[in-house]
């Protein structure tokens, strides 16, 4: 294992003894778009390999991502920090422009790319989501960090959409930052 390096160890230290200012939603915000880099940084080496090590790393990462946009969002209007990995639950506790902006801007984000991520493949192509599909498709993930974080301990099939995942992060994240 290699050792940590210097300017880690200080920055911790610094953050342990109340040096650096506890910024809850800045650090939420860096938090969540580190692990979507690290998502993506994990899907594209798996385009470039022939195992599979880094799917679950990919899966896991946009997942928690979305979970961590979720809460901000919740934190900054409410002050409060839901401790739930359910993504259903945390859509759910936002209020209703909130939610009304996001089923905007995925909307938005599904006809400038010509593909929805909302719909199965069976179904007719339309671009436009409502409240009620909108909280059906994100119940389907409210497992995924967890399912996909222990993926060795299932006994049956994981789902994911990860373009799904992917779309609501690309929108959550400039949301919080309103």
């Amino acid at each position: 294992m290699r050792e940590v390096p210097e300017n880690i160890r200080e920055l911790m230290s610094r953050l342990n003894d109340g040096d650096i200012p506890n910024d809850v939603a800045g650090s939420m915000r860096g938090a969540a778009e580190a692990f979507r880099d690290a998502g993506i940084h994990s899907y594209e080496k798996a385009l470039n390999t022939e195992k599979g090590q880094y799917l679950v790393p990919f899966i896991v990462c946009l997942s928690f991502s979305a979970e961590l946009l979720l809460k901000l969002l919740v934190f900054k209007k409410t002050g409060e920090i839901k401790k739930t990995h359910k993504l259903s639950e945390l859509f759910l506790s936002l209020d209703s422009d909130t939610k009304d902006d996001i089923i905007n801007k995925l909307n938005e984000r599904f006809l400038k790319n010509k593909k929805s991520t909302i719909i199965d493949e069976s179904s007719e192509v339309n671009f436009h989501i409502d409240l009620e599909g909108l909280i059906k498709k994100i119940s389907l993930h409210d497992e995924t960090f967890i399912d996909w974080r222990y993926f060795y301990e299932s006994s049956g099939v994981l789902y994911v959409e990860f373009h799904f995942i992917f779309d609501l992060i690309e929108v959550l994240g400039p949301l919080s930052l309103c």
